[in-house]
């Protein structure tokens, strides 16, 4: 996955599964905090004074695009970055 953000392009593998679930979950952390997102996947975003719907769009965004096909579809229903 190529991850534009600014002028900088970032580009890693995109979760296939238990296989790369680790080195992805810290990659997508550190893409989530350079975008001012890392709070959307706590849980208590959803329910604290701070909830912001555009910042979790994003967030949902960056992660719905680094995934591929089979694991895109287990996350298809998710309402929120943190589902």
């Amino acid at each position: 996955m190529e991850f534009n953000n600014s002028s900088k392009s970032i580009n890693f593998e995109k979760l296939k599964g238990q296989s790369n679930y680790e080195i992805w979950k810290m990659r997508i952390l550190a893409i989530l905090i350079a975008n001012n997102c890392e709070e959307t996947i706590k849980d208590s975003f959803l329910t604290g004074p701070t909830f912001l719907a555009s910042l979790d769009k994003k967030a949902k965004l960056i992660i719905t695009l680094s995934v591929e096909d089979g694991p895109l579809i287990q996350i298809k229903d998710c309402k929120s970055a943190w589902d």
